[in-house]
């Protein structure tokens, strides 16, 4: 046979596979390895209510999906460092209009997920921005900082299978 032409043999054993799939290449995933070390997601989600975060809220805001709801952490999470440097670099140049703005998204997304103090701090702190209220932005950003680095330390410690 020329090259790329099926054997006989070739043509009946593929025929024969594609009418049990259908006609489809099927793909087999082995789970069995990943179920004895991963933490279940009922598990994960049980952990960041521990964590102190109102994961009805957090479940409210994914339509009840835990598997979406633990996707909007890591998004959170991933998000996080990021974040927290464009709020502190934006405080430290007094920009405070994008001030504004970064705190209240940060109040947005901690709020999605379901840590509602610190989307009360950063919903005071985008209002202090919003008034020009410098005296209340600089004697709270400091502690909306650390709040918010202790909050992304703890769900990486849930996320890296250390429990609270």
């Amino acid at each position: 046979p020329e090259h790329g032409d099926e054997t006989e043999d070739a043509k009946a054993e593929n025929a024969s596979d594609s009418v049990k799939t259908g006609g489809y290449h099927l793909i087999e995933f082995d789970d069995d390895d990943d179920e004895e070390t991963a933490p279940d997601t009922a598990e994960l989600v049980a952990e960041f209510k521990k964590l102190g975060l109102s994961t009805e809220d957090g479940l409210r805001y994914c339509a009840g999906s835990e598997e979406f709801y633990l996707e909007v952490l890591r998004d959170f999470m991933e998000a996080g460092e990021e974040k927290r440097s464009n709020i502190g670099s934006l405080y430290g140049e007094e920009s405070w209009k994008d001030y504004e703005t970064a705190v209240h998204a940060l109040k947005s997304s901690a709020k999605t997920i379901g840590a509602m103090e610190l989307s009360e701090e950063a919903r005071d702190m985008e209002n202090a921005a919003k008034t020009l209220n410098l005296e209340y932005i600089h004697d709270k950003h400091e502690k909306l900082m650390k709040d918010y680095a202790a909050l992304l330390e703890r769900m990486q410690g849930i996320m890296d299978g250390k429990k609270e």
